[in-house]
């Protein structure tokens, strides 16, 4: 099957080589008519006839670019075990208390989520690309997402799994409480080998669940994808990323779309309690106009900025349930959304309305049909965004600046004319 693939991608681009040259064949030619042109009618009637076949040339090659350029979906990044433990029922032997429990690992991170999220919607399944340690708990979790997706591969470039051991809170239904995380280290290298030719026919990257030990790989792999003509890439930063903010920012700049939560954002610019003005702090760090940012902030909605302008999306009501994985999930649907060339501004409605039923344990049916029909009979929480900020003529302490400029001005001023009115 992969050989398969590189042949039809190599025979595209040996059919793409082709045109081009035939196409640069005539623009010589009808080069040199023009420079030959006396204003003769035979004259005349070669260039049209060179310049109609230059078009029909250029419409055949667009159509078939068209008919040929990669539509696939991929999902890159570390696959994680959720091992969730919940108390057990009898009570061991001896003990008083009951300290037995049982262990739920299941395939689960943003690699999992969000694609699971991506396929309640989408007619056709992403491919995931998942980095997973040459241990036990790898199979096992290989065995549940392959019996979940069709199309999956291995990277096996991890010294192990990564695992997170998640309690469920006995304080409310919402709330869990993750007590142990098992990291993994990534090899930069072999990695980037592994990569390299499994990204050839992808036109929409998603990229999470990185640590700041993996930047060069984020780096490679949203580097390769600007040099694709049309590609697009999703970039999901993680707190670990976001302790060098210089650095993720400049990862920022390489992706079309960047996902953080509201804490996580605070985190990356310092600034507390306002997304907004996070927002535009990171835009006077160098954020480019291209790479537009979202901001999910639970029960407040969710933020984004676009060269287009500001959005908010206010959260929909639902009795929650779990709040795990509701991130993962409006990310695969927003991720589904941009692929199937919805508007933005409805991607993130719907994505929102499907992190809501997550939340509130609700049951997804009717792909993209069933999301507009529970966005448009669910009530919205009632909160207000903080309207976008207009940005001071001067700095912080900018008016102090410019009000003692104004009276070294004015006694300026004075004295000039004093010494005027001296000299006469």
């Amino acid at each position: 099957m992969r050989q398969k693939t590189h042949s039809a991608t190599r025979s595209v681009d040996q059919r793409r080589q082709r045109h081009f040259r035939v196409l640069s064949r005539v623009a010589s030619a009808v080069a040199t008519a023009l420079r030959s042109l006396r204003f003769h009618r035979a004259s005349l009637v070669n260039l049209l006839l060179l310049l109609l076949a230059a078009c029909l040339i250029s419409v055949f090659y667009l159509e078939e670019l068209s008919m040929t350029s990669p539509t696939k979906v991929k999902i890159v990044g570390p696959l994680v075990s959720d091992r969730i433990v919940r108390s057990g029922d009898k009570p061991l032997v001896g003990l008083g208390s009951k300290i037995d429990c049982r262990i739920e690992d299941q395939a689960a991170g943003l690699l999992a989520n969000a694609a699971g999220a991506f396929c309640d919607v989408a007619n056709k399944e992403p491919e995931l690309l998942a980095i997973v340690g040459p241990d036990r708990l790898a199979k096992y979790l290989a065995d549940d997402l392959n019996a979940r997706f069709n199309s999956v591969q291995f990277v096996a470039t991890a010294d192990r799994t990564r695992a997170s051991c998640i309690v469920p809170s006995s304080s409310g239904p919402v709330e869990a409480q993750q007590i142990f995380t098992m990291r993994s280290k990534i090899n930069q290298e072999a990695t980037i080998a592994a990569l390299d030719g499994l990204l050839d026919d992808c036109s929409h990257l998603l990229v999470g669940s990185m640590t700041a030990a993996d930047d060069a790989l984020v780096n490679y792999v949203l580097g390769w994808m600007n040099r694709q003509p049309g590609n697009q890439s999703y970039l999901v930063l993680t707190g670990s990323q976001l302790q060098y903010p210089r650095r993720a920012t400049q990862l920022a700049n390489k992706a079309n779309w960047v996902q953080v939560n509201a804490a996580e954002l605070q985190k990356w610019t310092g600034v507390s309690g306002d997304v907004v003005s996070g927002i535009h702090r990171l835009r006077e760090w160098g954020l480019g106009p291209y790479t537009s940012i979202i901001v999910t902030d639970g029960a407040n909605g969710v933020y984004w900025y676009t060269n287009e302008g500001w959005g908010h999306q206010r959260a929909f009501q639902v009795s929650p349930q779990s709040d795990l994985a509701a991130g993962d999930t409006l990310t695969g649907t927003v991720l589904a959304g941009i692929a199937a060339g919805h508007d933005f501004r409805e991607a993130i409605r719907l994505g929102a309305a499907a992190a809501a039923m997550k939340v509130g344990g609700l049951r997804r049916r009717g792909g993209w049909d069933g999301l507009r029909d529970f966005a448009a009979n669910t009530p919205l929480l009632p909160i207000r965004p903080k309207r976008p900020i207009r940005r001071p003529m001067f700095p912080s302490n900018g008016f102090k600046i410019a009000g003692a400029a104004a009276v070294a001005a004015v006694m300026v001023g004075i004295t000039i004319w004093k010494l005027m009115m001296a000299a006469t």
